[in-house]
């Protein structure tokens, strides 16, 4: 590795961990409840964990910088940053080569932000793990010890956090690695997530000791689009999607009514349509029509129609609604659709303005790191440089 791709990397790191320190749930408690059997998992990153999230064994660089056993795993990450140049020399130059860095240290790069915000709606799965699998049986001295995968999926790319079980705890764990998927990991998280059981996050919740941040629980709706991306990793997984047996009957009961609605809304459109023609139109003009049931009188079919409207709308109970009510209904139950859309798509531009403003002071900030370090070095030389003093004259 290059002296300049070193340096670039621990900018990068740098600006990851300056986000770290500036965050406002850090060391927060993230509580999550599964599907199916309700399992529960709380977790949280601290500092302990960030070393290594980030793809950087610090353990190689106090051996090879001589630094203390008593220092922490994000001390010596800070050593790193502050450092970088002595790092180098005594990882790359000093004989034999000792590589911090894992080999998907771009994988972690580009996960660390993600996987350290919680965010519920962007959690797609949790998949536990378990190392007994027949596809894992032959790798099983290869694998890292992990118990769960957090799976968040955001602008099209996956994003993968492994959680391991604390000893002698219940159900808290502690994040032991964190990658993006793409073409390079997918095929080393495939060992894990092969055969297994997979859920969707019912509820979630961020706790600083007592006092809670979020909180989010999953609609009837939301559960559904779950299950049904659940339905496409069980393809590409051949896993286990772990539902209640409520649950999955209350889905069946509201795909069903969700279908039903759809059509109810197809005909109430058409019955409306057919009134507001009707009220536009003279008696006489009636003749015109080619079907029997229009010649009815005009206040007797809108009678008809207002209750096939009610028994479509509101089943067989008697709603007690005119004709003019129910195209109220119907026209207010528009606008708020339209208002509702309109809503969504500013709520979409807002993040996206707000997600490039958060590039833009990342890159800014790699910037400034950048330049601080070239004017260390330009000082660095100056100060050690010597000059021969002009020999005197006689």
């Amino acid at each position: 590795m290059t002296r300049e791709m070193f340096e670039e990397y621990v900018d990068k790191i740098s600006a990851c961990v300056n986000i770290y320190e500036h965050q406002n749930y850090r060391g927060a408690q993230n509580h999550m409840w599964l599907s199916g059997d309700q399992k529960k998992i709380i977790f949280s990153i601290s500092d302990y964990n960030v070393a290594h999230l980030l793809g950087v064994n610090t353990e190689i660089i106090r051996e090879r910088c001589l630094l203390s056993s008593e220092q922490t795993s994000y001390s010596i990450l800070n050593y790193l940053i502050s450092h970088k140049y002595q790092v180098y020399n005594k990882c790359f130059l000093d004989g034999k080569v000792f590589n911090p860095f894992s080999k998907y240290i771009d994988e972690k790069l580009a996960a660390f932000c993600k996987n350290i915000f919680p965010n519920f709606r962007e959690i797609e799965a949790v998949v536990e793990v378990d190392k007994e699998k027949t596809y894992q049986s032959e790798y099983s001295n290869e694998l890292m010890d992990v118990d769960f995968f957090v799976l968040r999926k955001r602008e099209g790319l996956l994003y993968a956090l492994g959680l391991r079980k604390l000893e002698n705890s219940k159900n808290r764990y502690q994040p032991v690695t964190s990658m993006l998927v793409n073409n390079r990991t997918k095929d080393f998280l495939k060992k894990y997530l092969w055969k297994q059981n997979w859920y969707y996050v019912n509820g979630f919740e961020v706790r600083d000791y007592d006092v809670t941040l979020e909180k989010f629980r999953l609609t009837y709706k939301d559960a559904m689009d779950k299950i049904l991306a659940l339905q496409g990793y069980q393809r590409d997984y051949k896993g286990s999607i772990c539902l209640s047996n409520d649950a999955l009957n209350i889905l069946k009961t509201f795909i069903t009514m969700s279908n039903q609605q759809k059509e109810i809304t197809i005909y109430v459109e058409w019955l409306i349509d057919t009134l507001q023609n009707i009220q536009s139109k003279k008696p006489e003009d009636l003749e015109d029509y080619e079907f029997e049931f229009l010649r009815i009188p005009e206040q007797k079919l809108f009678n008809k129609l207002t209750e096939e409207v009610q028994r479509v709308c509101f089943t067989s109970e008697k709603s007690g609604l005119s004709n003019e009510a129910v195209i109220d209904i119907y026209k207010e139950n528009k606008k708020l659709k339209e208002e509702h859309d309109g809503m969504a798509n500013e709520i979409a531009t807002l993040r996206a303005c707000l997600n490039a403003q958060k590039e833009e002071l990342l890159k800014l900030r790699q910037e400034k790191d950048s330049s601080t370090f070239k004017l260390q070095r330009i000082q660095k030389i100056v100060n050690e440089e010597t000059f021969d003093k002009p020999e005197e004259k006689n």
